[in-house]
């Protein structure tokens, strides 16, 4: 594997392990550990999870994303731990986050729509009728304030 300079002007692609670029002489150190960044913080948000601390797991997640928000795996593993934590709104709305950057790409379709299951579970669907009851509730209550309203104009 090979690490291209990020001078824009030199492009020159180095050894992995080059402390400087062979053409311009950049440093090409702190350059490939900012590369490696965002899989590290996944590897840590991945290992936190597998251990049950969801909330470390959501900070590493959330600074990988930082790096690159367009990260679809970093994305459904934090879909994921925001479900575990009770987040369900949280989960629902990152879970829609992948979805859009799925487009037409059948195999992160495809792999998105396996883990809804567990990023929306059941509950939210009855979270969600409930919800509706107590909404029709208040418009109804507000439409017989109404009709009293207009009963006493008629009087």
């Amino acid at each position: 594997m090979k690490i291209k300079c990020p001078i824009p002007q030199c492009g020159q692609e180095n050894p992995l392990d080059a402390a400087h670029c062979s053409s311009c002489g950049t440093n090409l150190k702190a350059y490939s550990r900012l590369l490696l960044m965002p899989d590290d913080l996944f590897n840590r948000a991945l290992t936190f999870s597998q251990g049950g601390h969801f909330q470390q797991a959501e900070q590493y997640l959330q600074s990988a994303l930082l790096f690159n928000p367009r990260d679809w795996e970093a994305l459904l593993l934090l879909a994921q731990v925001q479900a575990l934590q009770g987040n369900s709104m949280a989960a629902t709305e990152t879970f829609a986050r992948v979805m859009a950057k799925a487009g037409n790409d059948p195999r992160l379709t495809s792999i998105a729509m396996s883990l809804r299951p567990a990023i929306e579970p059941a509950h939210l669907d009855e979270t969600r009728v409930r919800v509706a009851p107590s909404q029709s509730a208040k418009s109804s209550s507000k439409a017989e304030a109404n009709r009293r309203k207009r009963k006493k104009k008629r009087h």
